[in-house]
């Protein structure tokens, strides 16, 4: 047989009417907790507190739980009741069960349970295997054999109790019952998602049934005693365009051969597809392909595999339906096609009938396959349904940070006018600081700022033997200057004589020394800064004059003040290469930015990444959300990495390096593993919801955001998304635990403890574990027919044998060929 195509069947557990045994009763740790637990807590916190109690349970000296099965009185005497009622050879009635607890317990079965050693082992079971329950660290403890020995006990009980519909069935049932909560204390805890129910793995396989005759092709006709010769000759030219430029002749020898086998196959296998196309997100797996949802999966249904049959068995004959009618187009169309070749082609047909006593006719006819299809049922997985709110936010959040990070930073605007630049050094911590704004527009050639004042200095002299006592010199005043006030110091010998002097003159001030004792060898002067009254801008004029003196030196210090119109001059060619050098810095931002938002839609997370990467990264952040989901908690507390010194002396210089937390890491390494084995990630599927399912002051956001990949343009945009992952064959149980208690189960296999609302999950999960490998038939099996390319010549001449007969409502059987239905 052929596969056609593969989908998944989702369907809802279905109703069971298996029995179970429940834990609730009258026992030390459930009395010790139904004490202290308040009856009006919220399921959650119930759960809780019922955690605590059973860890500070375990704590205390009177703790009572099951170490070894051996410690039950009368554990030898359950599993031999076990054995008995297990035996397939037995009559296993009423009166067998009876008879069988009689026997091993000496007693009849409404006195066995009324005993006290009966009593005490039964609550010590039911206790033994809830605090297993609760507390994973308990799990070596024997919780199978605990188990099956509180499945011999329900019976025990019931049948003590008078319970008459006990037989065979009911037996086998009990002998594998799921164990149920205790609904006072630990009640359903509907706030964590549940599975939506079963999905099975259905395939659709064909195989040959049989060939039929279809409509008239064409009718040769042949009067009586004519003689008839058709020659066909059919030439067919088509121009190629071949990549090495290279011409090539092809001759092709036509045969009567059948080229449609796989042709059912490729058509559903695009019918599927199609329908895949019409919804917005990766809707099918490689391993199970589409998933087609039958009734409302979140309820128990007790019709479920009955409606998930037809469900399939429809959506399968739907496929292969439209298929086979797309191979009927495809063949028609190939009669009208150009042949992609050179062929020519000749045909030479002779027609006799000059011996014949009547005219005769050819009837030539379609001929078409039927195919019989069947869908097969491979197993079934557990699976969950989870809805996704805004499942890009996290992208969309990362691409405005990286968006900040990569945007150039716009240059601090300058707006400062000439007049308010400092230049003072005393004005160095000011933020109009000339050399701030140099700095922070890093600009190129700046002088530095003129000094307030400055002095200019010049010596003038007579020596022993210059003729004249008198000099004159004009000193010039430095541009941007004025002179401000002046100041003369000197020496001068004494000549002989009873008076001595010097003058000097600056400008419009007069220094002057007279009568000066004679200090061997020479006799100092000095004066005082004096201003001028007048305003000297380019030049001063000094001049000197001395008497009864043999020579003199006289050093001049003009000093000069920086004018207002220099300071403006400075401060305004200052200011304009500083604006110069930001309006350079803001031209260079806007290209950036330009440049960034060109940019911008080839890289980054919402960028025009490869197609490959974007289904990555949708898969990855729905798995995220998937999780946190499931878990109901937040992700961002892993931190198994520590960055601390690894010494412990506070002035170590010993370097800081990231290193496991030894503790950490093996607790949230468990916790992760446990999340990537135990669902099939990687057969994830998923449909994307319209951004009005996310929050209104997104939707323009998301309405409006577009992408070079559509799928990822949908991820973006949505609103939610739907998100089906089944679990991983051998790890429901774990998953259902997990469900159940939030922890991961630490051992082996987890004990199948459930609550009453989900008793029938519970079942199919036992039935996953027991179900056969092999593919079983799945509804039944129907007829598709395809049409081929080839004719053939009836046997019969009669139009009137050409018939077909309706058999059923719109079921046509062509008539048999030949003579025999005449």
């Amino acid at each position: 047989m052929d596969n056609l195509f593969r989908f998944v069947s989702v369907r809802p557990a279905q109703k069971t009417e298996a029995k179970s045994v429940n834990l609730q009763g009258k026992t030390p740790f459930q009395d010790s907790v139904r004490a202290e637990l308040n009856p009006n807590l919220p399921a959650p916190q119930k759960w809780t507190f019922v955690r605590d109690a059973a860890v500070k349970w375990m704590s205390g000296r009177d703790r009572k739980v099951v170490e070894d099965i051996k410690a039950l009185i009368w554990h030898e005497r359950y599993f031999k009741l076990r054995t008995v009622l297990s035996s397939p050879d037995a009559d296993r009635n009423v009166k067998f069960i009876e008879s069988a607890i009689t026997k091993i317990f000496d007693n009849p079965s409404n006195k066995v349970v009324s005993m006290q050693q009966f009593r005490e082992d039964l609550e010590a079971v039911r206790d033994s295997i809830l605090l297993i329950f609760l507390l994973p660290n308990l799990h070596r403890l024997p919780l199978a054999d605990l188990t099956a020995v509180a499945q011999a006990m329900e019976i025990i009980r019931l049948r003590g109790n008078g319970d008459l519909s006990l037989d065979g069935l009911a037996v086998d049932n009990l002998l594998r019952a799921s164990i149920t909560l205790p609904i006072d204390i630990l009640p359903p805890n509907r706030g964590r998602i549940r599975p939506v129910g079963i999905g099975d793995l259905l395939v659709v396989k064909q195989h040959i049934n049989r060939y039929e005759l279809g409509e008239i092709v064409n009718i040769e006709n042949i009067l009586k005693g004519e003689t008839r010769k058709k020659i066909n000759k059919r030439v067919v030219t088509n121009e190629r365009t071949v990549v090495l430029d290279s011409t090539t002749a092809t001759e092709t020898v036509s045969e009567l051969v059948s080229n449609e086998r796989f042709a059912l196959k490729k058509e559903s296998e695009k019918m599927v597809k199609e329908d895949i196309t019409a919804k917005v997100g990766v809707s099918a797996s490689a391993k199970y392909g589409a998933a087609e949802f039958s009734s409302n999966a979140s309820l128990d249904y007790s019709n479920s595999k009955n409606d998930s049959k037809r469900v399939s068995s429809d959506y399968a004959k739907d496929v292969t339906s439209r298929a086979s009618t797309k191979v009927a187009e495809t063949i028609r169309v190939q009669q009208t096609t150009r042949i992609v070749e050179m062929v020519e082609n000749e045909e030479g047909v002779s027609f006799d009938n000059t011996t014949g006593t009547d005219n005769v006719s050819g009837i030539y006819q379609w001929l078409n396959k039927v195919y019989t299809a069947q869908v097969f049922n491979y197993g079934r997985r557990l699976l969950f349904d989870i809805m996704v709110p805004e499942p890009a936010a996290l992208i969309l959040d990362a691409a405005k940070v990286t968006q900040k990070t990569n945007t150039p930073k716009a240059p601090t605007a300058f707006n400062i006018k000439p007049s308010e630049l400092k230049v003072d050094i005393d004005s160095k911590d000011d933020p109009k600081y000339y050399d701030f704004f140099i700095k922070r527009y890093q600009v190129q050639g700046i002088e530095p700022p003129p000094r307030n004042t400055i002095i200019v200095a010049k010596s003038i002299g007579v020596g022993r033997d210059d003729k004249t006592t008198s000099r004159g010199v004009e000193v010039l005043i430095p541009d941007g200057y004025k002179a401000k006030r002046v100041y003369a110091n000197g020496m001068y010998n004494i000549a002989p004589g009873e008076h001595n002097g010097m003058l000097v003159f600056v400008g419009d001030v007069k220094f002057e020394w007279q009568n000066r004792e004679p200090f061997p060898p020479n006799n100092p002067t000095s004066g005082k800064f004096q201003d001028l009254e007048k305003e000297y801008i380019t030049s001063i004029g000094v001049a000197s004059h001395s008497w009864n003196a043999h020579d003199y030196a006289v050093t001049i210090q003009i000093e000069c003040e920086l004018t207002e119109t220099a300071k403006e001059k400075w401060l305004l060619e200052t200011h304009a290469k500083i604006l110069a050098a930001y309006e350079q810095q803001l031209r260079d931002y806007e290209d950036d930015l330009v440049a960034a938002r060109v940019e911008q839609p080839s890289s980054g997370p919402v960028g025009s990444n490869n197609p490959e990467t974007n289904r990555m990264t949708e898969r990855t952040e729905l798995k995220r959300a998937a999780i946190q989901l499931l878990t109901q908690t937040e992700l961002m507390s892993f931190n198994a990495i520590t960055e601390t010194q690894p010494d412990d002396d506070a002035n170590s210089d010993s370097k800081l390096y990231p290193r496991p937390n030894t503790a950490r890491a093996i607790q949230e390494g468990a916790y992760a593993r446990f999340f990537e084995q135990a669902f099939e990630w990687e057969q994830m599927q998923y449909v994307f919801y319209p951004y009005f399912w996310a929050r209104k002051d997104k939707w323009y956001e998301k309405a409006t955001r577009t992408n070079t990949d559509p799928l990822y343009a949908e991820f973006l945009k949505a609103g939610q998304a739907r998100v089906v992952v089944p679990t991983r064959l051998t790890m429901e149980p774990s998953v259902w635990y997990y469900l159940m208690t939030g922890f991961v189960w630490q051992g082996g296999d987890p004990p199948m403890v459930t609550d009453a609302d989900y008793l029938s999950i519970a079942e199919e999960i036992k039935e996953l574990s027991d179900a056969p490998g092999d593919e079983l038939p799945y509804g039944p099996s129907w007829e598709i027919t395809v049409p081929t390319s080839t004719i053939k010549l009836r046997n019969g001449e009669n139009l009137e044998d050409v018939k077909w007969t309706l058999e059923e409502p719109w079921k046509w059987t062509p008539a048999p060929e030949g003579d025999d239905n005449e």
